[in-house]
């Protein structure tokens, strides 16, 4: 679990040696050779698991072929630093992330990251804890991925099958939106709403600082309905920490 101070202060983490940095909004919309599309096709490829890495690949059947004891010290990973042009997707997005140059080492077959006059070695353990990071950072859900993928009989390999061809299909699918919460309609939200936070300042928050300030806002609008509704009205104990407690989904992300 990443530090939520962390997350909240914009600032820095060091994993394994290596330094990783949340970019804010100004370094992602407007640097010309970034914007919205790189930026998502970055958290695309970190974002991936192994279940959607074989779908999207059609490699499923070799992976399941493996031995269960392969098949377990394999994760996402591997998976996508063996093969050149995954594993070339996988740089570009880390070196936006990564404070130094990230690059594939042809003779040890790893990758690294050289800062300075270090050059560390990007473990599977490393990226799996960066992953993490860069996700949350990101807003993006995150779950915690087990290596192996296990099918106990053909019927449940079927059952995964079908589902993931679903998902496939669906991903393909134009997406239904809500554009309220698209990243441009909540920049204009918070500059409109906050106090201080403007449309100047505000591309120096990050994307965790922004949506953080657009769901404080919104809980705030619900307390200050919720609060003049009770005082009218209301005869029942009123909560008064209704606008500063966390819920849910803002644990989740």
């Amino acid at each position: 679990m990443i530090d939520p101070m962390v997350l909240m202060s914009g600032s820095p983490l060091r994993i394994g040696g290596i330094l990783f940095h949340q970019p804010d909004l100004g370094q992602i919309y407007r640097n010309p050779d970034i914007g919205s599309s790189v930026y998502e096709s970055y958290l695309y490829v970190i974002g991936l698991d192994v279940e959607q890495f074989l779908q999207i690949t059609g490699l499923t059947d070799i992976y399941m072929g493996l031995d269960a004891e392969l098949r377990e010290q394999i994760g996402i990973f591997d998976l996508l630093s063996t093969e050149p042009h995954w594993r070339e997707l996988l740089i570009n997005a880390l070196s936006f992330f990564a404070v130094g140059t990230v690059y594939y080492d042809q003779d040890t077959h790893e990758l690294l990251v050289a800062e300075g006059e270090n050059h560390l070695v990007l473990t599977k353990e490393i990226y799996g804890k960066a992953r993490e990071f860069i996700m949350r950072s990101a807003c993006m859900k995150y779950k915690e991925q087990a290596n192996e993928l296990r099918f106990y009989n053909n019927r449940a390999k079927e059952a995964w099958e079908r589902l993931m061809k679903h998902k496939e299909e669906m991903r393909k699918k134009p997406q239904k939106t809500d554009p309220s919460y698209s990243i441009w309609n909540v920049i204009g939200a918070v500059t409109t709403k906050h106090p201080s936070i403007n449309l100047i300042n505000v591309w120096k928050l990050t994307p965790y600082q922004l949506y953080d300030q657009f769901a404080r806002i919104r809980d705030l609008v619900s307390f200050d309905v919720f609060s003049t509704r009770w005082a009218v009205w209301g005869k029942d104990k009123f909560d008064y920490a209704l606008w500063f407690k966390q819920d849910q989904d803002n644990k989740d992300t």
